[in-house]
């Protein structure tokens, strides 16, 4: 689908054709279609994957490789044009008496790809670990 451009007037009553071209407007924005403005921030690429870097669900990503204990890297299916974001949510079991802290850092390799580190550090040590959880990106 693509943009196009609409205008209404104040009080004008929006016929069912109006309604759809708005919708379509909308799906346009939302897939990044020709001629759509711009949408700054809007999430590009997400995955959720296990511990040994499995898929479980994702939306531009075409891989995820475990390389090490705690270290994955998530290939996009289009690269980015230019600088982006990424951000993590883990989901883990925990237990009360775990004093550690827990570390995402993400490394972009290129516009196509970036490795992501997950670690647990406390007063007495500090270690890689594998972790369930979601990635996101977003064009900046």
């Amino acid at each position: 689908m693509s943009w196009t451009a609409l205008s209404f007037s104040s009080g004008q009553v929006l016929t069912a054709s109006m309604c759809n071209a708005l919708q379509e407007n909308f799906t346009a924005v939302a897939t990044g279609s020709s001629g759509s403005p711009p949408v700054v921030g809007m999430t590009k690429a997400w995955v959720r994957i296990e511990g040994n870097g499995t898929i479980l669900e994702s939306e531009n990503v075409s891989s995820v490789s475990r390389s090490q204990l705690g270290e994955y890297t998530i290939t996009w299916t289009t690269p980015f044009s230019g600088h982006y974001g990424v951000t993590w949510g883990a989901y883990l079991p925990s237990v009360a008496d775990d004093v550690s802290v827990r570390n995402f850092r993400a490394f972009p390799v290129s516009s196509g790809s970036v490795v992501m580190t997950y670690g647990a550090f406390n007063n007495s040590s500090n270690a890689k670990e594998d972790v369930n959880g979601t990635i996101i990106a977003w064009q900046l």
